[in-house]
């Protein structure tokens, strides 16, 4: 494995655990926080359309089994790498979204129970990891479906068309329309 793919391994996980350390002790975030039920509610949306855009997206690529791109990964077993990613960001949107429903009743106490510091950074820290995740995923995804039809394995051919000749068969095949 490259030190870059490692990189793009490791990213989500590297970033939230320094969320959940900065968090826990300058404590940034806090349940008391004015305007943090908008901000769940916010969460709560990301997480869904989030997960609803990655199912589109692995639609996609289901329908590319057979193109130039997906060959090219699957020589190389990348397909298995973006596989794990897809896996990683779903599910780490969908406990987000859940733990986000439950920071919901949360804020909603008059009390603040006990380890709520801890909770709150736990919570902050799956928020930085989704957000990385999701856009590493999405990110892969994307240049996977734009590049579905990567030309570079056909062979170089010696052939050549001069701009008259490209123009002729432009007019013709508009003719046929």
């Amino acid at each position: 494995m490259k030190k870059i793919d490692k990189l793009y391994l490791f990213l989500p996980l590297i970033f939230g655990t320094s969320c959940i350390y900065l968090n826990f002790k300058y404590t940034v975030v806090t349940i008391g926080l004015p305007g943090l039920d908008n901000i769940i509610e916010s969460i709560i949306n990301y997480t869904s359309i989030i997960i609803g855009v990655l199912i589109a997206l692995f639609g996609i690529v289901v329908t590319l089994t057979d193109k130039d791109i997906m060959l090219k990964l699957q020589k190389n077993n990348d397909d298995k790498t973006i596989f794990k990613y897809g896996v990683e960001t779903l599910v780490s949107n969908f406990l987000l979204l859940v733990s986000s429903i439950v920071m919901q009743s949360l804020v909603a106490f008059s009390t603040p129970l006990p380890h709520m510091k801890l909770v709150v950074s736990l919570w902050l820290g799956a928020i930085v990891f989704s957000l990385i995740s999701s856009v590493r995923t999405v990110y892969f995804l994307l240049m996977i479906s734009f590049h579905q039809n990567d030309n570079s394995t056909r062979p170089k051919t010696d052939f050549t068309i001069s701009d008259t000749d490209r123009q002729e068969l432009r007019e013709r095949k508009s003719q046929r329309k």
